[in-house]
């Protein structure tokens, strides 16, 4: 028995309640919260909204789980989360003593005299009235797989609710339930089963279809938490002082845990026994169908046993330390006690069944009688270390000075002892029947049953195979070894039992088999061992090992399986079960278990997950797109005691070998998969290193997106050709565009060259120049062809670029009026204002773009009646371009109008200004503004406004 406290991962120690649900996870309520064991480990199950809440009960129907406790909170799961289920206001719910639902999802809630039912999912209220007594409240209430709702009243008694109709039990038409001590009402395994305690003793009773029937089931017991039953119909009374286990005839077959609070007892699969205690955490009592036998539960005389022999009917002689030897049968001791009254170690002891006879073998040979009750003598004074006897009677001792033969039969049938007594020469007597045959310390002897007269001894000088005819040695490796015990299967080969080598199994003087820790025992020192037909039980100072009679390992019992102990001292056969002598006390398991090694322990997924979504994962196949992120499996046990000593996996498509997953571990995860065909497999691996493969996942056919498809690529390969032809038709025809716009560009800085180099303009500077030289004012004649000479570099100069510093524009113009003023005598001045300018600032704007506008305002804007024209030159720098404003105080606009009248007209100055913006307004995909009006504000003048691009 195993016992599971906080130190291996409990939570608390104090639990109330246990339940397994359908996949096989064991859920576990205590007084600060829940948890459930899935085979592997423990898990808290977090409550986030009341942490270490306590718990008292759970419920199931239907796989939905509820848990409860007595402050009237009620618990559902969800994404592994506790979450209260709010049935009803707070103020509704009062104590809770037990909660019950049925097959339709509808909660019966027992509340004072009433019960509240609430149906999960169709979320209908309703209260039933069952008040019998105002003063009275029902304390429990289960339901069955009929949906009959049975309710217990203290003081009052056992009722059944019906289709809303209340009824009372009562036997024999006597309601026995009114004010009775103690009553416990228990649904377990289909029945309903009611305890009741009258002072001391407790009854059973059994409802079926509410008809009450007392059972033959009187027993003296305290205080009985619960009534259950497990797979064999065996009644387990949980009382506050252990357990009491009975079979279906109501006879005890064990107690345990005596001093400890049950408070409830659940059965897995496998037949394995869980145990909540209050104060004492979980017991795990396996499922060998193993029953203890101790001082402490049955009476038996002694903890440490030593030996135990089979007399007939499944009655077995059980050996103590001191000589002393008691009888078992199935469950029962019986009180004889048979003492040698020899204090040294019990070495023997080996019964007669047909005489009703044993020998025990100690400081010396002792026999008894069990018909006269008493012992009937020594047989042999001297310390035995080993003794065997065959059909007729005859007797070898082993003891630490000699090999002695003693015949207490009508006549010898030992030849094989004279060929020892003439290699000794002598023939040493002691008494009519006893001879010694072998002066040397021997350890054990065992007759031969299939050759007359033939025996195997081990002896300080080596272990030998003695037949009426040689004395054959036997060794291992060339190498002497001693044995401690030797036994002989039925079909004539011997078992030799040693301390530190193992076991070899011999024929006749051949060894061939050796087994030890290498081959699969669980130690060398080999202390006891047992034949079963085809199973070999082998009984080491480290457990227990299990073979077949070819010697391979089926498996290896320890405490998991019930084993209290390690070191077995002695194994048994009898008719049904196995027998086992320990260091604390005996134990019995059936012989038609089955061993828990032959069968491989197995696993399940129990949940698929692709990209956090649940797929269903006993499907047997499904398909996914390779675009899924990742894929999940979490395995469980089929069962929650299974011996997987590892596991392991591969996604049979993907992968050759097999991935370590550990017995503890429980989630296996993919990312995204290429398209193909997979299938997961586990490999379960017990602790006996047997494994077997398991394909327990879907088949899963990975399939390619739309995008992974050749038409998708095909389709993407035309999509790039056609966008790099759309692509390279449009920068082909914003090259000629942009080639186009530079010519127009080019021609536009032309036509403003041709405009500044007109025939007008050249003749109009070389009259004026001949008018000076004629005036005698060479000087005056000089100046203006310098000016004239300047302009004519700048132009030229300026028709080779695209663009020009403005310094340079500004230059230029101011060239230009100052030539105006010396060929013509007028009075022209120009100022130029800046905003918006840094020192940082070194602009660049397209060339010849002033002139024009200037000469345009001295042409038609200059009145002779006035004394001076005054042109104002504002340029205004904002987010890169240049606003500039060209002002006189002329005589303005003779007639309103727009630029399309410009372009109409005969100012071509002007039109080569509007013509070159609209280039650059295509050139660079970016507007510039021009207008030109009359100053509004004064008498006369005009105003042209125009936008120009600007290179830093």
């Amino acid at each position: 028995m195993i016992n599971y406290s906080v130190e291996n991962g409990l939570i608390s120690q104090n639990i109330s309640d246990l339940h397994i649900d359908g996949p096989g996870k064991l859920w576990i309520t205590t007084d600060i919260g829940l948890m459930v064991y899935n085979g592997y480990a423990f898990q808290e199950i977090q409550n986030k909204a009341y942490p270490a809440e306590g718990l008292t009960g759970i419920v199931e129907s239907d796989d939905v789980l509820l848990f409860f406790n007595s402050a009237g909170k009620i618990y559902a799961l969800e994404n592994n989360l506790l979450n209260r289920k709010s049935l009803f206001p707070d103020n509704l719910i009062q104590r809770l003593t037990s909660l019950a639902i049925n097959a339709e999802q509808t909660v019966y809630i027992p509340q004072l005299s009433k019960i509240i039912t609430y149906n999960l999912e169709s979320k209908n209220t309703n209260t039933i009235d069952v008040s019998i007594n105002e003063n009275n409240a029902i304390s429990d209430i289960i339901s069955t797989r009929n949906d009959d709702i049975y309710f217990l009243i203290e003081d009052q008694g056992i009722f059944n609710l019906k289709d809303n109709q209340v009824e009372i039990l009562t036997v024999e038409g006597q309601n026995i339930f009114k004010g009775a001590q103690q009553i416990t009402l228990n649904y377990t395994r289909g029945k309903v089963l009611i305890t009741l305690r009258k002072r001391t003793t407790t009854y059973l009773f059994q409802v079926k279809n509410s008809n009450v029937s007392e059972l033959n089931f009187k027993v003296q017991s305290s205080s009985v938490v619960k009534v259950v039953l497990d797979h064999q119909e065996n009644i387990w009374l949980l009382t506050n002082n252990g357990a009491q286990i009975y079979d279906s005839d109501f006879e005890l077959l064990q107690s345990i845990l005596p001093g400890r609070t049950i408070t409830d007892m659940v059965q897995d699969v496998e037949g394995t026994y869980w145990i909540s205690t209050l104060k004492d955490g979980l017991y795990k009592l396996p499922n060998l169908h193993t029953v203890i036998f101790n001082p402490e539960n049955s009476g038996l005389h002694s903890d440490n046993v030593t030996r135990l022999a089979l007399l007939q009917n499944d009655y077995i002689l059980v050996g103590f330390n001191q000589g002393i030897v008691q009888r078992i049968n199935k469950s029962t001791i019986f009180p004889n006690v048979y003492n040698s009254y020899d204090d040294s170690p019990l070495i023997a002891l080996v019964a007669e069944p047909s005489a009703n006879k044993f020998y025990t073998a100690q400081r010396s040979l002792h026999r008894f009688d069990l018909n006269e009750q008493k012992p009937v003598g020594k047989l042999f004074n001297n310390p035995v270390s080993d003794f065997s006897i065959n059909k007729n009677g005859d007797f070898l001792l082993a003891t630490n000075q000699s090999l002695i033969s003693k015949n207490i039969g009508e006549q010898s049938t030992l030849p094989g002892t004279h060929i020892l007594m003439q290699k000794q020469q002598q023939d040493i007597t002691n008494g009519s029947d006893i001879r010694v045959l072998l002066p040397r310390l021997c350890y054990a002897v065992h007759f031969d049953q299939f050759n007359k007269g033939s025996f195997w001894v081990s002896t300080d000088e080596g272990f030998f195979y003695i037949t009426p005819d040689s004395i054959q040695p036997v060794r291992h490796e060339n190498k002497q070894f001693a044995a401690v015990k030797i036994k002989q299967h039925t079909d004539g080969k011997a078992w030799v039992l040693t301390k530190g080598k193992g076991l070899f199994v011999l024929e006749r003087n051949q060894i061939i088999q050796h087994l030890n820790i290498e081959s699969g025992l669980a130690s060398d020192v080999i202390t006891a061992l047992a034949f079963d037909e085809s199973i070999v039980w082998v009984g080491t100072n480290r457990g227990i090992n299990i073979l077949n009679i070819m010697g391979e390992n089926l498996s290896f019992l320890t405490a998991e399986e019930g084993i209290i102990g390690t070191s077995v001292n002695d194994i048994l056969v009898s008719e049904n079960f196995i027998w086992l002598a320990i260091n604390k006390g005996v134990i019995r398991i059936n012989r038609d278990y089955q061993l828990n090694g032959s069968e491989m322990p197995t696993v399940q997924i129990n949940r698929f997950l692709v990209d956090d979504k649940e797929i269903n994962p006993g499907i047997t196949d499904t398909s996914f797109f390779t675009n899924s992120k990742t894929y999940k499996f979490y395995l469980q046990p089929v069962s929650l005691n299974k011996k997987i000593k590892d596991l392991s996996y591969r996604l049979h498509g993907l992968e050759e070998e097999w991935n370590q997953l550990g017995n503890i571990a429980s989630e296996i995860n993919y990312p995204a998969l290429p398209h193909g065909e997979y299938q997961l497999q586990v490999k379960v691996i017990n602790k006996n290193d047997k494994s077997s493969t398991l394909v327990s996942g879907p088949q899963m056919m990975i399939v390619k997106t739309f995008r992974e498809t050749n038409l998708f690529k095909l389709l993407i390969i035309l999509l790039i050709i056609g966008l790099t032809g759309l692509i390279a038709f449009f920068i082909i025809r914003n090259i000629k565009r942009k080639q186009n716009l530079e010519l127009d560009l080019y021609q536009s800085k032309l036509k403003a060259i041709n405009l500044q180099m007109n025939p007008h303009f050249v003749y109009n500077v070389l009259n004026s120049v001949q008018d000076h030289v004629l005036s005698a004012d060479p000087k005056g004649a000089n100046k203006i062809l310098g000016k004239f000479a300047n302009i004519l570099r700048q132009t030229l100069d300026l028709s080779n670029q695209d663009f020009i510093s403005l310094e340079t524009e500004i230059n230029s113009v101011t060239e230009y009026v100052e030539l105006e003023n010396l060929k013509s005598d007028k009075n022209i001045s120009l100022q130029i204002f800046r905003m918006g300018f840094s020192e940082e600032n070194n602009l660049s704007i397209p060339p010849l773009i002033f002139q024009p506008v200037i000469e345009n305002a001295i042409i038609h804007a200059y009145d002779t009646s006035q004394n001076s024209l005054h042109i104002n030159l504002n340029l205004e720098l904002s987010k890169h371009k240049l606003i500039c404003k060209i002002q006189d105080n002329g005589i303005g606009l003779k007639d309103s109008f727009n630029l399309d009248h410009i372009k109409k007209s005969r100012r071509y100055g002007l039109n080569s200004i509007i013509e070159r913006i609209d280039l650059f307004k295509r050139y660079f995909q970016k507007d510039f503004d021009f207008f030109i009006r009359n100053i509004e504000d004064e008498s006369s003048g005009t105003l042209v406004q125009f936008e120009l691009p600007i290179v830093e």
